[in-house]
């Protein structure tokens, strides 16, 4: 298993988990979460092919480092929803200009 790509990230802890896995839990946008605790230095692998690593814990900012394969792409959750809102507007004025009745064109004065 290789993994080309690192990448670090600092996240808040908004709430400590004691536990290794919390079963049921619900995400804000209504997909099961899986929580694990991890120690500074551990790590999770998504997939066979992401890894994600604690890589320090000071107060409650966590680090994180993440390799992952050269074709993927790695989002902060805001950056992700920002350019699919934006992807949907611009698919949206797409299908408005394509559907709109066509304009005849001006006729050239003489």
């Amino acid at each position: 298993m290789q993994f080309p790509k690192l990448v670090l990230i600092n996240c808040k802890v908004t709430a400590a988990c004691a536990c290794a896995a919390v079963p049921n839990v619900t995400s804000s946008d209504g997909d099961q979460m899986l929580y694990l605790t991890r120690k500074a230095g551990e790590s999770v692998v998504i997939n066979d092919d992401i890894e994600v690593t604690v890589v320090d814990i000071r107060g409650r900012s966590v680090k994180l480092g993440f390799t992952f394969p050269q074709g993927a792409s790695v989002l902060r959750r805001e950056l992700y929803e920002k350019i699919q809102k934006e992807n949907q507007e611009a698919a949206q004025v797409s299908a408005d200009f394509l559907t709109a009745p066509a304009e005849a064109p001006e006729k050239a004065s003489e």
